[in-house]
């Protein structure tokens, strides 16, 4: 949840949830799960092998952005555009979880499609002044 929460948010809301007895592990990923019939673990990246009942998965989204970045396109966390969507490139822009407007990037669906509009608008000359 690094979109949506800081650091200290985080561990905050990892000690809630393990104070309700769930098990937290945060910053690993999960290479395969495993079991017959039902659920009887996850192999982690680490090389851990985790026994469990049952397996919830939060994935979050990060930026794929070295193909934006191999071609000169200024990249931050994700590809840096203005409040038109454009990078500094003239005649490219980028919109979704790959675009980090004003120092942030979304995680969630509302925001893209709100970005979606707006890079429509600017394209298409509908509306160019949208923002």
């Amino acid at each position: 949840m690094n979109a949506q929460l800081d650091g200290m948010a985080g561990e905050m809301l990892g000690r809630q949830i393990e104070r309700a007895g769930i098990f937290v592990r945060a910053g690993r990923t999960v290479e395969s799960v495993y079991g017959d019939e039902r659920i009887g673990g996850a192999f982690l990246d680490d090389g851990t092998t985790l026994p469990a009942d049952m397996v919830v998965l939060a994935c979050g989204v990060r930026p794929r952005v070295d193909l934006a970045r191999a071609s000169g396109l200024p990249v931050n966390k994700g590809i840096i555009v203005n409040d038109t969507l454009a990078t500094q490139i003239p005649g490219v822009y980028a919109f979704g979880e790959c675009a980090e407007h004003r120092g942030k990037l979304y995680g969630i669906v509302e925001p893209v499609w709100e970005q979606a509009v707006v890079l429509a608008d600017v394209l298409s000359g509908a509306k160019p002044q949208s923002r």
